[in-house]
């Protein structure tokens, strides 16, 4: 939560109450913005609500999963997603530090191309 307040994605009465709560925020790009896609308890529940982001596009042409700090994650959630797309055509990346800095440790990002 201090990285996403430090770059300015989330305000800090937000924060404080989602690490009281020990509540994750699943964010989206919409229309250029970035706004709040749900939240969860665990890394399990953001893991099974990435999967069933990716599930709810049966046209995806090209996917990929970006970790900042734990690509032990990241090759799950590639494994996972195997069964719905083809594992070896799921690509996989540490994100840059330019962006790594300013989500902090522990992110993972889905990103994907529709046909």
């Amino acid at each position: 939560m201090k990285y996403l307040v430090l770059g300015g994605w989330l305000n800090k009465a937000t924060a404080v109450v989602a690490s009281i709560l020990d509540i994750k925020p699943l964010l989206a790009f919409k229309d250029g913005d970035i706004v709040r896609a749900g939240l969860v308890h665990i890394c399990r529940q953001g893991m099974d609500r990435l999967h069933k982001f990716v599930e709810s596009y049966p046209d995806i042409q090209d996917l990929a999963i970006a970790y900042s700090t734990k690509p032990e994650q990241a090759n799950r959630l590639k494994t996972r997603l195997g069964s719905t797309f083809r594992d070896n055509d799921i690509y996989t990346t540490q994100l840059s530090a330019g962006l790594g800095v300013r989500v902090g440790p522990g992110v993972l990002i889905v990103a994907l191309r529709r046909e």
